[in-house]
C-alpha cells in the first residue's frame, strides 16, 4: 500500500481525535499547514491570534524557538497525507516558508535563533535521504550530554557496534577510540534514552596542531589543507556518529549542526558510510574526494566532505539548498512504516 495512503486514513484518526479537544474549525487546515512546515509561528501560518492559540492548546503541539511544532510521529503523518492528496498545496506551502525563513535568517543577530532557523530550513529540504535521516517520523524524549572518563566503557561498546554495523575493522576502530577517549573524552557527544541508558553517540575533533594525531588517520592528504586555514578556523572534524534509534540519531545530528552554525565553523566529515555519503550530497556539503587508503579496511574508502557554517557562508549554503527543492533521492517511507511510528 502506498505509504501516502496509509498515512492518510491516519492523519484523518488523529483530526479526529483531536475534535475531541476542540470543535471542527479552521484549526484543522491551519494543523495541516503547521505540520507541513515542521515549525511555524503565526505569520507564517498567516493565522489570526484566536487560531494560533487555538492550535497552541491541542495536545501534541508544543512550543519551540520557532513558533509551535506537532510532535512525532503525528506531524510526519499529517504532513506525508498532504503530500500525497495535494502535492502542489504541499509545494507551495514550502515555498512560503523557506522565503519566510530565509528573510528571517537574513536579519537575525542572534547565533543560536540563526541555527534554529537554518535547521528550518533544513527541514524543508526536499531530499529523501536529508528527511528521512534528519526528520524521521520517529518520537524522541531523549537528551545528550558530553561524555566524562566514567563513560568509556559505554563509549566503547557503541563504537564496537558502530564498527562492526559498517563492515569496519574492529581492532583499528578500538585503537582510535582509545585514542580519542586519552586525548579527550568530551568530544563524544552521548544520547541517552529515557531510561538513563547512552543509545548513541557522536565524536568531533578539533582540528589544530594538538589534534593532529587523531585527525590525520581519518583525513591523511586533506589534513594539511584544514590545518593551512587561519589560526582558530580549522573547525571539526566528525569522526563518528552512531545511534540505531532513527529518532535519537536525528536528534544528536541536528544537534551537532545547531552547534557548529552557532559556532560559525567549519564541518568536515570522513565517512567510508554510502548512507552518511547520501546525507552530506543532500545537504549540499562540498565533496573533496577520498583518503589514499582503506582506513577502516572494510572496502571503502572513506569520502571527506565539508561545509563553512560562518555567517558569511551561510546564505549561500541555504541557497543551494533551497535550489535543491524538488530533487528526491533514496526511498519514501513504506506503509508499514508509517503504521509502525503510530
Amino acid at each position: 500500500t502506498a505509504a501516502g495512503a496509509v498515512a492518510d486514513g491516519a492523519a484523518r484518526e488523529i483530526v479526529e481525535r483531536l475534535s475531541r479537544e476542540r470543535p471542527t474549525g479552521p484549526w484543522q487546515q491551519a494543523l495541516v499547514r503547521l505540520a507541513t512546515v515542521w515549525s511555524a509561528d503565526e505569520e507564517l501560518l498567516d493565522a489570526e491570534t484566536e487560531l494560533f492559540d487555538t492550535l497552541a492548546g491541542l495536545s501534541p503541539v508544543v512550543p519551540t524557538e520557532l513558533g509551535l511544532t506537532l510532535t512525532e510521529p503525528f506531524r510526519g503523518v499529517i504532513e506525508l497525507a498532504h503530500r500525497w492528496r495535494r502535492p502542489a498545496a504541499h509545494r507551495g506551502t514550502w515555498a512560503r516558508a523557506l522565503a519566510h525563513r530565509k528573510k528571517l535568517l537574513a536579519d537575525e543577530p542572534s547565533a543560536d535563533r540563526r541555527s534554529r532557523l537554518t535547521e528550518g530550513i533544513i527541514a524543508l529540504a526536499d531530499d529523501d535521504a536529508v528527511r528521512e535521516t534528519m526528520f524521521p517520523i520517529s518520537v524522541t524524549r531523549d537528551v545528550i550530554h558530553t561524555a566524562t572518563p566514567d563513560d568509556a566503557d559505554a563509549i566503547g561498546t557503541l563504537m564496537r557496534q558502530w564498527a562492526r554495523q559498517g563492515g569496519l575493522d574492529t581492532r583499528w576502530t578500538d585503537r582510535l577510540v582509545e585514542r580519542w577517549l586519552v586525548d579527550d573524552p568530551a568530544s563524544f557527544q552521548l544520547i541517552r534514552d529515557g531510561g538513563d541508558r547512552i543509545i548513541g553517540l557522536t565524536n568531533t575533533q578539533q582540528v589544530t596542531e594538538r589534534t593532529v594525531n587523531c585527525v590525520e588517520p581519518l583525513l591523511q592528504q586533506h589534513t594539511d589543507r584544514l590545518l593551512d586555514r587561519p589560526r582558530g578556523t580549522g573547525g571539526w572534524l566528525l569522526g563518528a556518529a552512531y545511534c540505531p534509534d532513527r529518532g535519537a540519531h536525528a536528534h544528536l545530528l541536528r544537534g551537532l549542526l545547531r552547534q557548529v552554525i552557532m559556532g560559525g565553523l567549519l564541518l568536515t566529515v570522513s565517512t567510508p558510510n554510502p548512507d552518511y555519503q547520501r546525507l552530506l550530497r543532500g545537504l549540499r556539503f562540498q565533496r573533496h574526494g577520498t583518503t589514499t587508503d582503506d582506513v577502516y579496511r572494510c572496502g571503502r574508502k572513506p569520502e571527506i566532505f565539508s561545509q563553512d557554517f560562518g555567517s558569511a557562508a551561510l546564505p549561500d549554503w541555504t541557497e543551494r539548498l533551497a535550489r535543491a527543492s524538488g530533487v528526491r533521492r533514496g526511498p519514501r517511507p513504506t506503509g508499514q512504516e508509517v503504521a509502525r511510528a503510530l
